[in-house]
């Protein structure tokens, strides 16, 4: 049977084949639009015939020699000149270093390093955030304030992490660190930002732990996709949607905490 036939007989299978090609619509017309944008600019290491292995090619080359890269497009547009490169995250723009006066004092919504740093982690899919805002209020203002009275409740949780986590040693001892630091970060950070009633909660742990692992992950699969492809790679990718289930974990411990506060 040709799949044209499975499809005629069952319209089910048809409708569903339908949705998915009409939802990727706006997802490759954009990434196509992001070409376009890009279109004057030069390009290094990249050939004029922009198959899909000269892409592959260009993208490990950067990924093994970046810096020969920047290096060539310097010397071939030493001045007042930009240049692309392309990437593992797609084309990225580089400036000649007698222009950066002009976008020092650009504003945010010309240039904005959060929402960069937001689209390089997809955090459409993953849940990373570009507004700061809220975490500048809060870290910045609200807890660097009330940092002095917080020192003696670091000192207790960091008594309680460290030797919870490496134990008594009457002799060298080897140890696996990154994880170990893992655990005291999180339990100090949880003190600090949720108070002793949930920091040392197992799911806070694990959720505040591999949320973070995750979602660095997620965006490695994604920047393999095409970018018209991440929407539905982003349903199949696990660690993409463990992204979404930590937010689950995390707004049912911190919930009642708001609530009851």
């Amino acid at each position: 049977m040709t799949l044209l036939d499975y499809l005629t007989l069952n319209p089910a299978a048809t409708a569903g084949t339908i949705f998915a090609l009409v939802a990727l619509i706006p997802s490759v017309w954009a990434y196509l639009a992001s070409f376009r944008a890009l279109s004057s600019i030069p390009t290094i290491g990249l050939s004029e015939r922009r198959s899909w292995i000269d892409f592959w090619r260009a993208r490990q080359r950067f990924v093994t020699d970046s810096l020969g890269l920047s290096i060539e497009g310097h010397k071939k547009y030493p001045r007042n000149s930009v240049y692309k490169l392309w990437t593992p995250d797609g084309f990225k723009v580089m400036i000649s270093p007698d222009l950066s006066g002009e976008i020092t004092g650009a504003p945010d919504s010309v240039l904005n390093t959060h929402e960069a740093f937001q689209d390089s982690f997809f955090g459409k899919y993953t849940g990373i955030d570009a507004n700061v805002d809220l975490r500048i209020k809060c870290v910045r203002v609200d807890l660097t304030k009330s940092l002095e009275r917080k020192i003696p409740e670091i000192v207790e949780e960091a008594n309680y992490a460290i030797p919870l986590q490496i134990g008594e040693c009457e002799e060298w001892t080897g140890f696996k660190l990154q994880p170990i630091l893992l655990q005291i970060v999180a339990l100090i950070s949880g003190r600090l930002f949720i108070g002793p009633e949930k920091n040392r909660d197992p799911k806070w742990l694990n959720t505040a732990i591999q949320y973070t692992t995750d979602a660095f992950i997620s965006a490695e699969y994604l920047r393999i996709l095409p970018a018209f492809l991440r929407p539905l790679g982003a349903r199949i990718i696990p660690e993409v949607r463990r992204c979404g289930q930590h937010f689950t974990v995390v707004k049912e411990i911190i919930g009642p905490l708001i609530d009851a506060r």
